[in-house]
């Protein structure tokens, strides 16, 4: 499907990556591009939504009429039962959870609080446009002033995503802007500059002393709030703390175009102190809150300070209004550009709020006594505090004081002082932007507190303020780069003889650290502006950069792409400052044609250098490189193993720079590969396995020496032998042991039955080669990822390749897997390399390897004794030396008992086969229930166990197919007693008839896995669309496992314990029980009346005749002696009339023969039933 475009503003405009989760319009209007993924994440969404609830229930009765009519449409779009303001706070609580997704009728609110202007695509024709409504805020926190930003998003099926304009019609995403602003800016005009000079250039100020110690930390914390509040409100100012010129104001005074604000702070220890008529009134010298002193002290300030604008006292204490102050003191809110304001959900009744002083030139008693009073008051104090002094004290001037004076109670008192008040105080510095606001409260408390605490009055201004949170973010991202345990050979700065350098890398943080430590050495101080950190923080820090003298280096790492205007601003600011200031330097750590880049290399031609190396290993001191040498901090398939024993001499050949900087960081991990682990059913096996023996020929090997690569003279291993011996379970303990034993080799042990997709997509492309790298990234666990681990799987005798199942690939795809594996004589990365396949394979494998196979010793007697014995000790828990050896009494029992049940005359005798022992191990561990018939009364080990017997009680007689049986009603029994049935005769049976239907799907797989040609694994044939795959044959008896349900499978069949998911796969336990029940499905179909042509032709040319298909025979044979007699006689008549036994009775008697000389009595008594002769 075509990429969606849309159109907007003369521009082309594209989708982005854009988290998708419950904030996604945040991540899509203020996100930033994630370095991990690319995708576009905002880290303040939460704060973003409690600042949401907290304007939501700020109005309360006074919500203006525009904004009630929007939250009308918000609540019937939430479904809100009415559209009251009952629903309020129940709102409100909503919006602070991250899984509810902004609704488009909730966005007019969210671009008034953020003063951003959204461009919303529904769908490819016009877009909504979004504006901020100022109506709407009236007098709430964070409002904003200034252009309008814009951001251009979509919605797709209640998905919000970033839009990026394709300016120049480049494919893909070329960069990001944080929120890109409606018009560009433009160079400070002159009047604007002459009014910064003129405050830029107060340098010094006369300081007081200051206050005691908790005075002292109130005032910090006064003079840190105001800080951060001009730096996201006002544009230019200065201040200064305990200066001589304020008088009693000295505490803060901030000088600013927009007038002049002097602020006294008075802490009290006890937050519950009264300021009430008689304080305010006193007139002594020490009164921390006479009015008449403040007077005084005003007379002689504002003489001083000619753009005086207020006088405001903060305190922490109570104000009480007493009866001679009704009417005059008025309470106010704070206008949403006052420096004194700070956001907390408690402080809208405090810190929001202060008392000013009503003057009444009307007929208002209150007001005229008060002044009449107040001015007795202020002749007294000149009388008792400054004597021999003619103050006049007139009207007006009382009334200025007055006007002028703001009263601020319970201000920054403890309730207020929360983490929510630092979070919302920092919340819309775009310089705070992807930083902790705790971290940035922190460090700028502490800058205000060396500052008040300096013995040298020097200004504050607005770039020093700026220059602190650029100073944070450098600081914040250098303490990154120290993590970076590496030192460089020759790392100065001499070699920089320009005016620019430019570092081109495509993976640029070793070389940002070597910079760093560069600059370290000389002391130098840089600027650092990140990609993330987006466009306005980049033209914030270049002007930054300019006028601050301190400091001498720009580093711009991977610049962010813009629009050529913003662009083109931003690289003539930069040749500006360098051509005005000769001792500026700008480092560009990034790709050769990055855009910006380009422009400044073309403007400053002269004084450009550029340096074009990515990091190596061979970069790094020598101490380092040794270190990094012999450090195991690489976990290599779940062990720790050091570069040195990994690569050798040969590190700087296999060494990647972006690997390289993994390694490097202190404490840091690469972790390479999975740990090699044996599969679920086998999770315990160390405790019960039974070391094997391999043989060929004369040749006998112990599983030990195989294991031991050293001494092993065979490079390839070709271990050929039949179902349940165990070729699997070798293969995975000398995975794990030859990895224990070389923690440096790469052990990769491959199923080929989980890649038949693989194989498939191979086939369908009409590729004729597919490789072991094909497989490895078929699988998630096992994907060759970097470019250092494909380096590494292919450097010389490193990898160890174990190769499973071989044998059960389809015919289809047989000559890709040959081909393959014939390649591996060549490929020199692989230092030993194991297959195993049963014996039907084996002559094609052994004439491609050019190797004679080895064939596994069946179990001994002793170690089929054994192996039981441990597998009930560890299974049943025993630990008492008495009830392991009746443990031991009970195996050997039961394998002598076993050798008389069965005519053992092959090599490989019944328990001889791991998996049949195995099974036998599962069977008489315990019983779940018992039954009432006499073959089936028979004693498991846990019963013998709790019993004083001295034999147990085994059943009379069983062969192979038995034992099978016998293992599947040890299934059932489990499935009963999972399914609670015990008791209760209408769930038991109910959940047999479940157990009947799981039974059903086993068939069904097992047709798929067993008959079919070719053979589809289970969930490529349940959803495959295009049936190009077809079976040789159709069964009438048998449905096809596509049509169970999934929620079937999940819940009723894996419970059965018949099947196991692999991968995305369904398979069974082992491949003999896919046998079994494709044995069974063959008798099923034969019970039919009259079975197709196919599937005669089938039973009798690929089942009875091939020897692919022998263990299906063997449990075939099984069940035609149990139920010949119910086989109708005129599908034996079919056989005999088509005569398709006649090959096996006349034309080639030696398969009858054979199938007698095997005990098949079941499968002759049936070719002889099918030619009507009498038995």
């Amino acid at each position: 499907m075509a990429q969606p475009v849309y159109h907007y503003a003369g521009k082309t405009w594209l989708p982005c990556r854009t988290v998708a989760d419950g904030d996604c319009f945040f991540h899509a209007v203020f996100g930033e591009r994630d370095g991990a993924d690319g995708r576009y994440s905002d880290k303040r969404a939460l704060s973003r939504r409690m600042y949401w609830a907290s304007f939501l229930t700020y109005f309360k009765e006074d919500t203006p009429n525009v904004l009630l009519k929007i939250m009308g449409n918000c609540f019937v779009a939430n479904e809100f039962p009415n559209n009251s303001l009952d629903n309020l706070q129940e709102y409100a609580n909503k919006v602070t959870q991250s899984h509810h997704w902004v609704l488009v009728e909730e966005i007019p609110i969210l671009c008034t609080l953020w003063h951003v202007r959204v461009v919303l695509f529904v769908n490819e024709g016009e877009p909504m446009i979004f504006e901020p409504n100022p109506e709407m805020c009236r007098d709430f926190p964070f409002s904003r002033d200034g252009e309008v930003r814009e951001q251009v998003v979509r919605l797709e099926t209640n998905h919000f995503e970033r839009l990026q304009a394709d300016v120049q019609k480049e494919a893909g995403d070329l960069g990001r802007d944080s929120l890109q602003t409606v018009t560009n800016d433009s160079e400070t005009d002159e009047e604007t500059a002459q009014t910064e000079s003129v405050y830029l250039q107060k340098k010094r100020y006369k300081k007081k002393g200051s206050a005691g110690f908790l005075g002292g930390q109130y005032q910090i914390s006064l003079l840190t709030m105001v800080l951060l509040n001009a730096v996201r409100k006002m544009k230019i100012w200065v201040m200064s703390t305990e200066n001589d010129e304020a008088g009693k104001f000295e505490d803060l005074v901030f000088e600013s175009p927009e007038g002049d604000i002097l602020v006294q702070a008075k802490h009290k220890d006890d937050e519950n102190t009264i300021i009430n008529y008689n304080t305010l009134m006193s007139v002594s010298k020490k009164g921390s809150f006479s009015l008449a002193k403040y007077y005084v002290s005003f007379q002689e300030l504002r003489r001083k300070f000619k753009n005086l604008r207020n006088v405001v006292i903060c305190t922490n204490a109570e104000l009480q209004i007493d009866k001679e102050m009704s009417g005059v003191l008025v309470t106010n809110t704070s206008d949403k550009r006052s420096l004194l304001r700070f956001e907390d959900k408690a402080s809208f009744e405090t810190g929001g709020h202060f008392y000013t002083f009503k003057i009444d030139d009307g007929g208002n008693e209150n007001s005229k006594n008060f002044i009449s009073e107040f001015k007795e008051k202020i002749k007294l104090f000149y009388e008792e505090n400054v004597p021999n002094t003619k103050a006049s004290i007139a009207d007006e001037d009382v009334k200025q004081f007055l006007k002028m004076l703001q009263f601020h109670v319970h201000y920054l008192d403890k309730a207020s002082c929360t983490d929510t008040f630092v979070d919302n105080l920092i919340a819309s510095i775009t310089l705070a932007d992807n930083l902790d606001t705790r971290e940035i409260f922190s460090a700028i408390n502490k800058y205000i507190q060396n500052w008040f605490t300096a013995s040298e009055g020097v200004y504050l201004s607005h770039l020093d303020a700026q220059s602190m949170f650029f100073d944070i973010r450098t600081n914040k991202y250098c303490e990154k780069l120290q993590l970076y345990d590496v030192s460089f050979q020759n790392n100065t700065l001499n070699c920089f003889k320009g005016r620019i350098l430019h570092i081109v890398t495509g993976q640029p943080i070793l070389n940002i650290v070597k910079l760093h430590q560069a600059l370290q050495k000389e002391d130098a101080k840089a600027l650092i502006l990140k990609k993330e950190d987006g466009v306005r923080i980049l033209k914030e820090g270049i002007r930054v950069f300019s006028m601050m003298t301190g400091y001498g280096f720009l580093v711009v790492t991977h610049p962010v792409e813009t629009d050529e205007p913003t662009l083109e601003w931003l690289c003539k600011k930069i040749n500006t400052i360098l051509d005005s200031s000769k001792d500026k330097k700008l480092v560009l750590v990034a790709g050769e044609q990055d855009k910006m880049v380009q422009r400044i290399k073309f403007l400053n031609l002269s004084s450009y250098e550029e340096v074009k190396k990515e990091i190596g290993f061979g970069d790094l001191t020598e101490q380092t490189q040794v270190n990094m040498r012999r450090q195991r901090n690489i976990i290599f398939q779940g062990y720790r193993v050091s570069l040195e024993e990994l690569l050798g001499h040969k590190i700087p050949d296999y060494l990647d720079c972006e690997t390289l900087a993994r390694l490097a960081i202190k404490g840091g991990e690469i972790q390479l590969g999975t740990k090699l682990k044996h599969s679920e059913a086998d999770a315990d096996i160390d405790t019960y396995y039974i070391e094997r023996k391999v043989k060929r020929s004369q040749e006998n090997l112990p599983e030990s020496q195989l294991r031991n690569l050293k001494d092993l003279e065979d490079r390839i291993i070709l271990i050929s032998d039949a179902s349940g011996m165990g070729k699997t379970t070798i293969l995975s303990k000398l995975a794990v042991g030859i990895k224990e034993d070389n923690p440096a080799l790469w052990v990769t042990k491959i199923d080929m039955n989980s890649h038949s997709n693989t194989l498939k997509q191979t086939s369908k492309n009409r590729s004729k080669t597919v490789s072991v790298d094909d497989l490895l990234n078929d699988q998630r666990d096992t994907k060759l990822d970097g470019e250092f681990v494909k380096k590494l799987f292919h450097k010389e005798d490193t990898v160890v390749l174990m190769l499973d199942a071989v044998d059960e690939v389809s015919d289809i795809y047989m000559k890709l897997v040959m081909d393959m594996i014939s390649d591996f004589k060549t490929q020199k990365n692989f230092k030993n390399i194991f297959i195993t396949t049963r014996p039907h394979l084996c002559l094609d494998l052994e004439d491609v390897l050019q190797v004679t196979a080895f064939e596994l010793e069946p179990f001994t007697k002793e170690d089929q004794v054994n192996f039981l014995a441990k597998y009930w000790t560890e299974k049943l828990v025993i630990r008492d030396e008495a009830k392991r050896k009746r443990c031991l009494l009970f195996a050997r029992i039961l394998i002598d008992e076993m050798s008389r049940w069965i005519n053992e005359t092959s090599t490989k005798t019944f328990a001889g086969i791991p998996l049949q022992t195995k099974m036998l191990a599962e069977v008489f561990q315990e019983r779940t229930q018992m039954h009432g018939d006499e073959t089936n009364c028979w004693e498991s080990c846990k019963e013998f166990l709790s019993s004083d017997k001295e034999e147990p009680h085994l059943p009379k007689m069983a062969n192979l197919s038995q034992l099978y049986e016998l293992f599947l009603e040890k299934k059932r029994d489990i499935f009963l007693t999972k399914g609670q049935t015990a008791g209760n005769a209408i769930t038991e049976q109910m959940a047999l008839d479940k157990l009947e239907e799981c039974h059903e799907y086993h068939r069904a797989l097992a047709i798929q896995i067993i008959l079919y040609y070719p053979k589809p694994s289970y969930m490529v044939e349940r959803f495959r669309k295009n049936d190009s795959e077809t079976p040789s044959i159709s069964f009438k008896a048998v449905s096809l496992a596509d049509s169970f349900p999934e929620s079937f499978v999940e819940n009723y069949v894996f419970r059965a314990g018949i099947v196991q998911r692999v991968g995305e796969n369904v398979d069974f336990i082992h491949r003999t029980f896919a046998e079994y029940f494709a044995a069974q499905c063959l008798l099923l179909e034969l019970k039919q009346s009259s079975p197709s042509e196919e599937f005669k032709t089938f039973l009798v040319e690929q089942v009875l005749l091939t020897e692919e298909l022998a263990v299906v025979c063997i449990f075939f044979d099984h069940f035609l002696q149990k139920e010949l007699e119910s086989i109708p006689k005129e599908t034996l008549s079919a056989f005999r009339e088509e005569k398709k036994i006649s090959m096996i009775y006349d034309d080639s008697p030696e398969y009858l023969f054979y199938f007698i000389s095997q005990g098949f009595t079941g499968i002759v008594n049936f070719c002889l039933a099918c030619n009507d002769i009498k038995i």
